[in-house]
C-alpha cells in the first residue's frame, strides 16, 4: 500500500465552545452525521464530542487535498469506534464515491486530547 495523503488538525476546546455558544445546534447540524446528532443527545460533554468529531474531519479534508469547499460536507463522514475504541472514518452519502475516485482502501485515525486541546492525524492509503 502506498501513502496518498496526510492530514492533522488541532484546536482548542474554548474555541469550540464559543462557536456552540454563537450558533447552538446549527453548528453541530453542519458538521456531525445523523447518527452523530443522534448520540449527542446522550453524550454529557457535548463539546468534547463535538471538537473531536470537528478536528477529525478537518484533518481528513486535509488528507483528500481538498478541503471541505466542496459539495462534500462534514456530515458526509462519521467518526466510529471499534471494540477496542480505535477511532475509524466512514465515508456516507456522496462522499463514498471519493473512496472510488481516490482509490482509498484504508484509512488511519489517531486522536489525542488533553485539557485545552484536541488533535487528530488521518492517513489514507490505496493499493
Amino acid at each position: 500500500m502506498s501513502i496518498i495523503g496526510i492530514g492533522c488538525d488541532i484546536i482548542c476546546f474554548k474555541r469550540i465552545k464559543k462557536i456552540v455558544s454563537i450558533f447552538g445546534n446549527k453548528f453541530a447540524k453542519r458538521i456531525l452525521s445523523e447518527n452523530e446528532l443522534k448520540k449527542l443527545n446522550d453524550i454529557n460533554d457535548k463539546i468534547n464530542f463535538i471538537a473531536k468529531r470537528f478536528v477529525v474531519k478537518e484533518a481528513l479534508s486535509k488528507a483528500l487535498g481538498i478541503g471541505l469547499r466542496y459539495k462534500i460536507k462534514m456530515k458526509n463522514f462519521e467518526l466510529l469506534h471499534n471494540i477496542f475504541g480505535k477511532p475509524q472514518l466512514v465515508f456516507l452519502k456522496q462522499a463514498r464515491n471519493m473512496l472510488i475516485k481516490y482509490n482509498i482502501k484504508s484509512i488511519h485515525v489517531s486522536i489525542s486530547d488533553e485539557k485545552k486541546y484536541v488533535f487528530s492525524v488521518v492517513i489514507l492509503e490505496n493499493n
